[in-house]
């Protein structure tokens, strides 16, 4: 009878303590999901055209061609112009009598974000191509949300018409964040479905759930090398260079307390990857860079160390992978040196 008295006694304590620790996790969700709501450098859809209904032809796939959208939020103003070949920003022409050589930006929002046009990256690197003296035109051919099993729908709009000398890609976190993450909870078992249902096991422990890093490596050349190959192959059919470049986050271990904990809600709560923290993440964008980097060595498809090419402070960021004007503006710089050094393979 004492023995079983206990051991109530000990399932009671225990309960009440799971019961403490899901309650302090839950209290510390909302306390963090409502401090990146009301945070000005947080809530990109307030801030990105993708979700404005006014410029999609078909939400994720294609621009409206010759939309365009202007408006004031958070203090800023904010333009953007769709061109008549569907993409953001100034267009190219269907041929190459300028002379010129004829690159086109291949990304997500990570490529067609800016407040304005001009500010975008593909507009600031031609900008500093220009000063720098290399003759070139580049097209934004970015468009949010795109992942890279969707890239054949825009390559067969651009090799049709554009015809570019050089296709730059940079993109990344889609793949990850809206289709790898997603894909590696649901090849859990049940049981620990089960368990990433608890706030607390999701917030503190939610990383032990990822695979370890040879599956990641081998999930990702599967669902992302494969396509970036695909891509490759199909603009080098048509008379196009492609190149990849390496995609950029801040590394963690340089933040701040404050830093980090922005970053962190703002991979779990609006990207919705709630039981991934930003360091995993980050991890997950090294492993990324790592394969496509291993995939094209040696192959005439360039790969662009820009992740590499030093360290880019949080404050350049508003989430974990969207800038500022002044990140966008050293992205494109770094960008600009990297396509400076094989730009002479372009033509070849």
């Amino acid at each position: 009878m004492k023995r079983m008295f206990m051991l109530m006694i000990a399932l009671l304590w225990g309960g009440a303590l799971l019961l403490s620790l899901e309650l302090y996790a839950v209290v510390a969700y909302f306390n963090a999901s409502r401090s990146v709501q009301h945070s000005s450098n947080w809530d990109v859809r307030s801030v990105r055209e993708a979700f404005h209904g006014s410029l999609w032809a078909e939400p994720w796939v294609e621009y409206l061609p010759n939309a365009e959208l202007s408006y004031e939020e958070q203090g800023k103003s904010y333009r953007i112009s769709i061109n008549a070949s569907s993409f953001r920003g100034t267009d190219l022409g269907d041929d190459n009598r300028s002379g010129s050589i004829r690159i086109a930006c291949l990304g997500g929002s990570t490529t067609v974000e800016g407040d304005t046009d001009e500010s975008t990256y593909p507009a600031c690197l031609q900008k500093i191509l220009l000063e720098k003296g290399v003759r070139t035109s580049v097209l934004n051919c970015g468009i949010s949300g795109l992942k890279s099993a969707s890239y054949a729908r825009v390559i067969n709009r651009l090799v049709s018409k554009k015809r570019p000398d050089l296709v730059v890609e940079y993109n990344g976190v889609n793949d990850i964040c809206w289709n790898l993450i997603p894909a590696w909870r649901r090849q859990l078992s049940p049981w620990q479905r089960l368990l990433l249902k608890s706030r607390f096991v999701s917030t503190y422990l939610g990383d032990r759930f990822l695979p370890d890093q040879e599956t990641m490596r081998a999930e990702i050349d599967r669902h992302v090398v494969s396509n970036l190959a695909a891509a490759a192959e199909l603009f080098e059919r048509n008379g196009s260079r492609f190149a990849v470049a390496s995609f950029i986050c801040p590394d963690p271990s340089r933040m701040s307390t404050e830093e980090y904990a922005k970053f962190d809600s703002n991979i779990r709560y609006w990207w919705q990857c709630e039981h991934v923290s930003y360091r995993a993440y980050s991890r997950i964008v090294d492993i990324y860079n790592e394969r496509i980097k291993k995939a094209f060595a040696g192959s005439r498809t360039m790969y662009l160390p820009l992740a590499e090419s030093g360290s880019y402070p949080a404050d350049y960021f508003l989430d974990i992978c969207h800038m500022h004007d002044i990140g966008i503006q050293e992205k494109s710089r770094r960008l600009s040196e990297l396509l400076i050094q094989n730009l002479t393979k372009v033509k070849n």
